[in-house]
């Protein structure tokens, strides 16, 4: 279970709605997460948790004192990709949608077999042999550069070659998970 929760540090951290008490919370909730706690801090008894409607309830929440129990699912997270000249660049885990930021180049001047990987913040370029660094020399040497590999796996075996090629971005990836406010209502 890692849903977190931390106080808004607004001021009032608690205010009167009626003869109901309010405190907003952080809540932090990962992809894959299915329960977990809420306590209100500033509230002795707490009757009722609004969160975000990303939040699906697998169960109703249930209440005892200051602390709320949830079960609920959370949206996934999808790894950024691309596939260009037959290889697969696939975002390392938990990325999410920052993998999109990631970019793949194929610049000449390299020795087919030994391919130069080199990584500048999330920008990838690996220098071929033009037209005879094969699909397989290329993934091989992306997947052998520590820099690389923390950002990305490939894929694609073929004897097929790579040509040089203007840097592109991976697409496609969303962050999961749940950052929010909740507000919680209570005595």
């Amino acid at each position: 279970m890692a849903l977190v929760t931390t106080d808004s540090g607004t001021e009032p951290r608690s205010r009167s709605i009626g003869p109901l008490k309010q405190q907003t919370v952080k809540l932090t909730a990962l992809s894959g997460d299915t329960s977990g706690t809420v306590t209100a801090d500033t509230l002795y008894r707490l009757v009722v948790i609004i969160a975000p409607s990303a939040m699906k309830y697998t169960a109703a929440p249930t209440y005892s004192g200051n602390v709320a129990t949830l079960a609920f699912t959370v949206p996934a997270e999808t790894a950024a990709s691309k596939v260009t000249q037959g290889i697969t660049l696939t975002a390392t885990p938990n990325q999410g949608a920052a993998g999109n930021s990631i970019t793949i180049a194929f610049t000449g001047g390299g020795t087919a077999g030994a391919e130069v990987v080199t990584v500048v913040g999330k920008a990838i370029s690996v220098q071929i042999e033009s037209g005879v660094s094969t699909i397989t020399q290329v993934r091989t040497a992306i997947n052998a550069a520590s820099a690389a590999a923390a950002l990305v796996t490939a894929t694609g075996t073929s004897s097929s070659t790579v040509s040089t090629a203007s840097a592109v971005n991976l697409t496609g990836g969303v962050t999961g998970g749940i950052f929010c406010d909740a507000l919680l209502l209570g005595y």
